[in-house]
């Protein structure tokens, strides 16, 4: 059973981003297979219990960000932010408050004071979609940026705080669909 488990993820990762395919052009063409996801009703979009998942943890400082997010346009979840607590002093940073619906525990969305540089990248399993290095603008906005599909998508952070720390950090997070009920 392990063997046929590790012989499918084997077979789905070569297949996810093949460019080896020639179809009598001499044209190498790649074909992205979007991650399957699950979807959310309208209801549960507006719950606080999906909230943000914590993926870095060391020193002073938390980061956080969605579990998920769903370019629908209803100015809830709409965009991907990051949440980062220094646990030290209690102070705490969010890249926006537009679409949260979380508590966000007083936090600032200026950075100036809290971070010195910073550069977000965020990508699905075949090519990077979006990519920033200003400190201003630490989020997605999956209708704003682009008209990218549903699927897992994965981003990669590194932050230099004002007090010199450094912070990298590499996850996911899902793109969505809303089920209207």
């Amino acid at each position: 059973m392990k063997i046929k488990l590790l012989t499918l993820a084997l077979m789905t990762t070569l297949l996810s981003c093949s460019g080896d395919d020639d179809r009598g052009n001499n044209s190498n063409i790649t074909e992205c297979i979007p991650a399957s996801t699950m979807e959310v009703t309208i209801s549960e979009e507006f719950q606080h219990s999906f909230g943000f998942k914590e993926v870095y943890s060391a020193g002073n400082y938390t980061v956080s960000v969605p579990y998920f997010v769903t370019p629908n346009g209803d100015g809830v979840r709409d965009s991907f932010v990051i949440y980062i607590k220094n646990t030290e002093t209690g102070t705490s940073f969010i890249s926006s408050y537009s679409d949260i619906i979380e508590s966000a525990d007083g936090a600032v969305s200026n950075p100036e004071g809290f971070i010195a540089s910073a550069n977000l990248t965020v990508g699905n399993n075949c090519e990077q979609v979006f990519e920033t290095a200003d400190i201003n603008r630490l989020w997605w906005n999956v209708l704003l940026e682009t008209n990218e599909a549903k699927g897992i998508y994965n981003f990669d952070l590194h932050v230099v705080m004002e007090d010199g720390t450094v912070i990298d950090v590499s996850d996911t997070f899902e793109v969505l669909d809303t089920v209207y009920e």
